[in-house]
């Protein structure tokens, strides 16, 4: 079920390399090649979300909400939002694995903190009744974002050092902390209420325990306590219920102009793109009929403007990035660098659970829930923090090639 056996070596014993070797190889990391793949499908992504920010976004400052907005003021941003990312990046890069694992616990309690902000009046700030965000200037930062971050940092090192003195599988001293952890920051964030944001977070933990190689005893149990929040999640709030029925039949008048009415939008959309689309800045559903047409639902104008085949472009273009990213974990791995590949694969998790939830729910698999589109919707703390992760896997991919290289010489 997992990626280690019982003769695997763990990070960190006396038959890898020395401390002293890795520290030599994290100074010359900088001078090591990238996987120019990776980056350069990673690139692609972003130019594409950019032009479909452009294209969703072109329309907004007509209607009465945005139109004191300046002109192109949420395709700027986008770029503004890239550009951070990708400095944020830069810095992430520099700091050594050893680094974000000796702070790994710290970073778990600042993104906890900044959950705990959001409830604070003046600090935190409350949209449609959910209090996800703090107000810094004129941008708002969602500390949830940041808490994915860092709980697959924090997670990937508490499960190492479980399975460095083997407790990994006590309930007590192993998986039950992970889970208590998890269920701490999970709590928090299911109060905002955003339920898409817990479900993802969960998602991302379980694939690492699962790479892990934890108990088949508890990969059911975790499943089936996951199953159950779920569902009492939604049975505990009327509108999450309201939701379920709405994506049961969202064509019953009942839903139609309200709880399924962007669903209902999202499918017009997608309809009368067919399979080569309308052509790219001709969609209809962006002209304020489609709600959160540059964020959520961006799908939804892809589909439209630029057909089927432009959403299997999308589709193709991250299953090759995941399929880069993944063999950078099974190095790390084959190198012995555990807490690297851990990490590798959480990002791997978060990307791929954010980008099937946010295909299914704009194509109407899913029911309706707020999860943007990785690297390609509008949305600076999602984009600066999936790019500083992005950071991390580059940082990994250069200490496997410099070991690889160390090998050769």
């Amino acid at each position: 079920m997992g990626i280690f056996n019982s003769k695997t070596r763990v990070q960190g014993s006396s038959e890898t390399l020395s401390n002293d070797s890795l520290k030599e190889i994290n100074r010359s990391v900088q001078h090591r090649p990238f996987d120019l793949a990776l980056l350069t499908i990673l690139a692609i992504i972003l130019i594409f979300g950019t032009v479909m920010v452009y294209s969703s976004s072109i329309a907004l400052q007509d209607g009465r909400k945005f139109a004191s907005y300046a002109v192109n003021y949420f395709f700027n941003r986008h770029i503004l939002f890239i550009f951070a990312g990708l400095f944020m990046m830069g810095l992430v890069m520099l700091v050594p694995m050893e680094k974000w694992q000796k702070y790994a616990k710290l970073l778990y309690i600042v993104a906890a903190i900044g959950l705990v902000l959001v409830f604070i009046p003046h600090i935190g700030q409350q949209v449609n009744g959910a209090s996800r965000w703090i107000r810094f200037f004129s941008f708002k930062l969602q500390p949830s974002e940041f808490m994915k971050f860092a709980m697959i940092i924090f997670v990937s090192h508490l499960t190492y050092l479980k399975m460095n003195d083997g407790t990994l599988n006590h309930l007590r001293k192993g998986v039950g902390i992970i889970v208590l952890y998890v269920g701490a920051a999970a709590g928090l964030i299911i109060r905002e209420p955003d339920l898409g944001t817990t479900i993802v977070i969960i998602s991302i933990v379980f694939i690492i325990l699962v790479v892990a190689n934890i108990n088949k005893i508890y990969i059911i149990l975790l499943m089936i306590a996951g199953s159950i929040f779920v569902v009492v999640m939604i049975y505990a709030y009327p509108w999450r219920w309201a939701r379920i029925l709405a994506y049961r039949d969202p064509f019953n008048p009942e839903y139609a102009s309200s709880t399924s009415y962007q669903l209902l939008q999202s499918l017009i959309a997608i309809g009368r793109g067919g399979w080569f689309g309308e052509g790219l800045g001709s969609s209809v559903g962006k002209l304020h009929y489609l709600p959160e047409a540059h964020t959520d639902f961006i799908m939804a104008v892809v589909a439209e403007e630029l057909g089927v085949v432009g959403v299997f472009f999308v589709m193709l273009l991250f299953i090759l990035l995941l399929h880069r990213m993944f063999r950078i974990a099974r190095r790390a791995f084959d190198n012995d660098l555990i807490f690297n590949g851990l990490v590798v694969h959480g990002i791997i998790a978060w990307i791929f659970v954010q980008f099937i939830v946010n295909l299914g729910v704009v194509s109407g698999l899913l029911p309706t829930k707020g999860l943007t589109m990785p690297f390609i919707s509008y949305g600076g703390s999602s984009m600066v923090m999936l790019l500083m992760a992005m950071g991390l896997v580059i940082k990994v991919d250069c200490i496997n090639r410099g070991l690889t290289r160390a090998r050769k010489l």
